[in-house]
């Protein structure tokens, strides 16, 4: 359903009739269908406006970002250059068209790429989300007839996919794309024509500043991320198992240090990237013992895995049960439940709580009996310090392998 805008973006505009319609109303019509069809995206499938980068984040590093707009909109013209400007030139007529150009083409199709479908891609490709999201974006530029232009155009995505990552909003880069088209159909055509000395000896100027500052700030931000202040939200590492304790002077292990930070908001932004539901679930369960903390979480929608049950504890996925692990970084292990069909409120959450926590033991045990039995010394290790937080019992180790659906 995430993709259904995308060919929206070039379908209307190739089938209307816009041959006698001014050049600088063709985005505003094109862009209509293209909100609405965004919209009820949008509702049904009940995106915040925090999931859709609908937040200003740090404004002084969103403007920055939005100048690098005027050093993209020259480099473009270089590869493009298009000889005519959108619109002749008077206040008025440029006023307009920039408005046009930032709300029809920047706003539109960034929170189509980097609101929906960079959200909606997160939870099944991972980190691989951000080059599909950009490979997308850019396959719409082949219509310039300009692989030079797909290029620069992916690459430009794959820089705006961080940002937003990065810093949790689309302000920056739609202003940034907003102003590149500016610059690309507005300004640069007017310097060729020489109608200002003065945007002439400025523009290179100002392109070297924009790029400056924009530079400097995606920079930033990725440093930020590596110290882990702003992290891309949905770009997992990957190792096949949570990083197993150091062993003490005795030889035993240490105890898994205390978690810490999770607020309530990270666990629905982690309920969200796991199962692609953008609801509250109906129920999250908290558990901690021994430093160690588990967050169950039950759904009445429909999961992705077959057996309706994920179960995560730190970096690979078992297909055979279902069994998926979080980044080492969380600490804390998660499980997903559905429930096809719930009693009366009261009762409701007993029976969630019984079979979920059933569910998430006897998946998780599954999980841990394979790895006993091929990894050995590395699950005693692991279960020395993990074991009893998992709920071992006579009744627990008797449960055979099998998928919990």
């Amino acid at each position: 359903m995430g993709l259904t805008p995308r060919p929206l973006i070039r379908l209307p505009s190739l089938s209307m009739p816009l041959i006698r319609v001014p050049q600088v109303a063709w985005d505003p019509i094109v862009s209509l269908p293209l909100f609405l069809a965004t919209w009820l995206i949008i509702r049904y499938l009940r995106l915040s406006r925090r999931q859709l980068g609908l937040q200003t984040g740090d404004i002084v590093s969103q403007l920055m970002i939005a100048s690098g707009g005027i050093s993209l909109g020259v480099f473009e013209y270089m590869i493009l250059k298009p000889e005519m400007p959108l619109v002749p030139f008077t206040w008025p007529a440029f006023l307009l068209a920039t408005l046009v150009l930032l709300v029809a083409t920047g706003f539109a199709e960034e929170l189509i790429f980097r609101g929906v479908l960079q959200t909606l891609a997160f939870p099944a490709l991972g980190r691989y989300a951000l080059v599909y999201v950009s490979l997308l974006f850019a396959v719409l530029h082949i219509g310039y007839l300009s692989l030079v232009d797909v290029a620069f155009v992916f690459v430009v995505g794959m820089v705006f996919a961080y940002i937003v990552a990065w810093s949790g909003s689309i302000l920056g880069v739609t202003l940034a794309h907003g102003l590149t088209n500016t610059v690309l159909f507005l300004v640069m055509p007017y310097a060729a024509q020489n109608i200002s000395a003065e945007l002439n000896q400025a523009l290179p100027w100002l392109s070297a500043i924009s790029l400056t500052l924009s530079l400097g700030t995606v920079v930033r931000l990725g440093w930020r991320a590596r110290a882990g202040a702003g992290a891309p939200k949905a770009v997992p590492s990957a190792s096949p198992l949570p990083a197993l304790p150091q062993r003490g002077s005795q030889g035993a292990p240490a105890a898994p240090s205390r978690i810490a930070g999770l607020t309530a908001e990270g666990e629905l932004d982690l309920y969200q990237r796991l199962t692609g539901d953008f609801a509250e679930p109906l129920l999250r369960v908290r558990v901690e013992e021994a430093g160690l903390r588990a967050v169950l979480f039950v759904s009445t929608r429909r999961l992705p895995v077959a057996d309706r049950l994920q179960v995560y504890v730190g970096g690979a996925l078992a297909p055979d049960l279902g069994v998926r692990f979080l980044p080492p970084q969380y600490g804390f292990v998660a499980g997903v439940v559905e429930l096809d069909a719930l009693p009366d409120a009261a009762l409701a959450r007993v029976g969630a709580l019984h079979r979920a926590s059933r569910l998430l033991t006897r998946s998780l045990r599954g999980h841990l009996d394979d790895l006993g039995r091929s990894r050995p010394e590395e699950f005693q290790a692991f279960w020395a310090a993990y074991g009893g937080y998992f709920g071992v019992g006579p009744w627990a180790q008797r449960l055979e392998v099998q998928a919990a659906g």
